[in-house]
């Protein structure tokens, strides 16, 4: 299941992450986040002599963006801090660690100095709590969100306001 939702929703006062409830101050804290989708197919004109230009207008041009409020307990931003300070602090110890011990291996070295770099996109990639994956008539179809949170929105548990829980089967 992913979660469809409208430019504009606030979402309610649970947290995306772990599902419990949020009084912000307290217990956790209310975050406005933005969304932008971009149609995944745009990426093959990379392919083209001077595609990465012409990709990055393309992708400009035509993407979708939106924002919502969303509920985050103290426990998921503590788990999301504690993973990026880990990510970066991988892809810069490994160097450091090899400048350090004085490893003249210039394959060693690249090899490091590539993975770091990874580490470093990987940590780009995780930092958004939630990814649109598509875009359909004014709404964003989203994941990253918590089984039962999806399960209590589509139920009626609790309470909604331009969003609602899809089932990936439905996007077809």
């Amino acid at each position: 299941k992913k979660l469809a939702v409208q430019d504009g929703a606030i979402l309610p006062a649970r947290c995306i992450k772990t599902n419990q409830d949020v009084t912000p101050g307290e217990n956790g804290r209310l975050k406005r986040i933005k969304l932008n989708w971009t149609n995944p197919w745009w990426i093959l004109l990379i392919l083209l002599p001077i595609g990465i230009l012409i990709y990055i207008i393309v992708a400009l041009s035509t993407q979708k963006k939106g924002s919502i409020t969303i509920s985050l307990s103290s426990e998921a931003m503590k788990r999301k801090r504690v993973w990026l300070i880990s990510l970066f602090s991988l892809a810069f110890v490994i160097p450091a660690l090899l400048f350090g011990l004085r490893i003249d291996s210039a394959e060693l070295i690249g090899f490091a100095v590539f993975g770091s770099i990874l580490l470093l996109i990987a940590g780009l990639f995780t930092i958004r709590y939630l990814t649109p994956v598509k875009y359909i008539d004014g709404w964003f179809l989203i994941r990253g969100v918590h089984k039962e949170f999806l399960n209590d929105l589509a139920s009626g548990k609790i309470w909604r306001d331009g969003a609602i829980a899809a089932d990936h089967r439905s996007e077809h």
